[in-house]
Formats: structure tokens, C-alpha cells, sequence
């Protein structure tokens, strides 16, 4: 069966694994990013590849890498062009790679989140012409689309929904990201409570544990966010939207209030996109399997 190397990363991890065509990963590998010097980053990168050869002793093998990294990336010159979170602004990051291991045939590079997105196709069952939108909330707030089996990307921006305009509740605009992102909704909370220590995880538990303030700060953040998914659903009108990210994954029951909120919003011709709206069935590997999936993709095509 044929097999490559999955890696995601991210501003606090980076996670790598042995994906298998069927979907299957082994060997899983997480190490925490180093965000405060570009070549750190890489180091740490290297050291996610290295114990992931040695865990599946494949460092005399070749084979090929699939990777995710956030921001805009260059596909065709193998370049992670910008981020938000990483120091790595054109960053050469396939050539880079391929330097330093002989046994690596191909390199996959995509954003992280499209990278996801081909997971999540992969187990969707929709049919060919059908189009599918991933959604992230998490450190940030991306989509990708996909329609068919193919990427929408535009001129390299399609999909980041992050920096949509929308509603603060009944106050001024802002960008989505700003407003509906883990980070800022633990700004708003720390604000809030006046406590710098607040993070997006106790904010969750203190709505749970229905504390008026947490209660207030959740509905407007959830208000922004169906703003959001509201312009996604008007524009593209996909056959399913699949919700993924940290802040969404940790809290799954944030979906229900969604719908009810983006019920309100939708005239009735609109309603049946409630029906296609959906967590994630990963466990937070999405960009790995995603990942090591492309790069068997494109090893089918050589």
C-alpha cells in the first residue's frame, strides 16, 4: 500500500505522521513550534521529520512529503510566502527540505488548512460536482473550497474568511478573525473580567457554567461567526460546510447554537444548508492525514 509523510504546521505545534492511501496514519509525532527565529523553526520542523523517521525506520526509504503551513503559499516554487504566525515570510521551505533528505522523492506543499479540506473531501461522500467548504476557527479563521474534488483558490486569498468584515453584535465592523477567533475571544473575555489570565478554555467553562458575563461574550462572538458562515452560505452555497479548529472541536455544541442563529438569517429557500452543516469526524489530524494524502495524490499522477 502506498505511503508518505503528513506533516501540519502550526504557530504552537507541529504534528507529522505515516499516512497510508487508504487514510490510515501511524507513528504519530507532535512537537511544540518555535516561533521566535526563522531557522528555530525550521529546526524544529527537521526534528518533528527526523523522530517520525526513525519511528517508522524509513530513513534509507524513499518517499514523499505532504505539508501543510499557514498563510499563502507559493505551490509551484515551494515557497511558504506569509503567515500570520510563523517567522517564515518566503521562506524556501521545499528546497530547503530537499537538501537535507535524499530519501524524500516529492514534497506536497499546500496551506494547512486546504490540506485539511482534502481530508475531510476524501470522507464526504458527495458526488463529483458537489462543493464542499472547510471551516476552521481556532488561532484563526480560514476556508477552503473545494468544488469536485478541486480547490477554488483565486489569485492565492480564496477562502480566508478571516478577514471578512462583519458585525460586532450591534456594534462597528470589524474582521472576523478579530473578532471570532480563539485569541479574540479571550482578549474579550480578559477585558471583560479584567483578568489578563483568562484563555478561550475557561471562557467556554464559564458559559457552561452559564456566568452571565461568559454568556454575553459567547453570544456575540457566536453572533460574528454566523455572519461569517452566513456569506459563505450566500455566495457559494455548498452542499456541506465541515467545522474544524480547536476552539470548534473543543466545544462541538457551539454547532447547535450556530444553527440556531444562522436559521434566523436564512430565508426559507436557504434552510436546507442547515442540513449540510457539520463537525469534523478527525481528531485534530485532518492536516496530516490531508497532507500525506496529496502526497500520495501526486505521486498517482507522475
Amino acid at each position: 500500500m502506498k505511503k508518505a509523510i503528513g506533516i501540519d504546521i502550526g504557530g504552537t505545534k507541529i504534528a507529522a505522521g505515516l499516512v497510508f492511501e487508504d487514510g490510515q496514519v501511524t507513528n504519530e509525532v507532535r512537537i511544540p513550534s518555535n516561533i521566535n527565529s526563522r531557522e528555530g523553526m525550521y529546526e524544529r520542523l527537521c526534528q518533528a521529520i527526523d523522530e517520525l523517521l526513525d519511528k517508522s525506520e524509513l530513513h534509507e526509504e524513499k518517499i514523499s512529503f505532504g505539508i501543510g503551513v499557514p498563510g499563502l503559499v507559493d505551490r509551484k516554487n515551494g515557497i511558504a510566502v506569509f503567515q500570520n504566525n510563523l517567522p517564515w515570510e518566503n521562506f524556501p521551505i521545499v528546497a530547503r527540505l530537499q537538501e537535507r533528505y535524499s530519501n524524500c522523492e516529492h514534497i506536497a506543499l499546500d496551506n494547512d488548512v486546504y490540506q485539511a479540506a482534502y481530508a475531510e473531501w476524501g470522507t464526504s461522500g458527495l458526488a463529483a460536482d458537489d462543493l464542499l467548504v472547510f471551516l476552521t476557527v481556532s488561532t484563526g479563521i480560514s476556508a477552503a473550497i473545494i468544488n469536485g474534488g478541486t480547490f477554488l483558490r483565486g489569485k492565492g486569498f480564496a477562502g480566508e474568511l478571516g478577514l471578512l468584515p462583519v458585525r460586532n453584535g450591534q456594534q462597528s465592523l470589524g474582521r472576523l478573525e478579530k473578532l471570532a477567533s480563539g485569541p479574540a475571544l479571550a482578549e474579550a473575555a480578559r477585558e471583560a473580567y479584567n483578568d489578563g489570565t483568562l484563555t478561550t478554555e475557561e471562557v467556554f467553562q464559564r458559559y457552561h457554567r452559564k456566568d452571565p458575563k461568559a454568556v454575553e461574550l459567547i453570544q456575540q462572538w457566536s453572533d460574528s461567526l454566523t455572519h461569517g458562515i452566513y456569506a459563505l452560505i450566500c455566495i457559494l452555497d455548498p452542499q456541506k460546510i465541515v467545522f474544524g479548529g480547536s476552539v470548534l472541536q473543543q466545544n462541538p455544541d457551539m454547532l447547535d447554537l450556530l444553527k440556531v442563529k444562522l436559521a434566523k438569517e436564512l430565508i426559507e429557500a436557504q434552510k436546507t444548508s442547515l442540513e449540510g452543516l457539520e463537525m469534523t469526524k478527525f481528531e485534530n489530524n485532518a492536516g496530516v492525514i490531508g497532507a500525506g494524502l496529496r502526497a500520495i495524490a501526486e505521486m498517482n499522477k507522475d
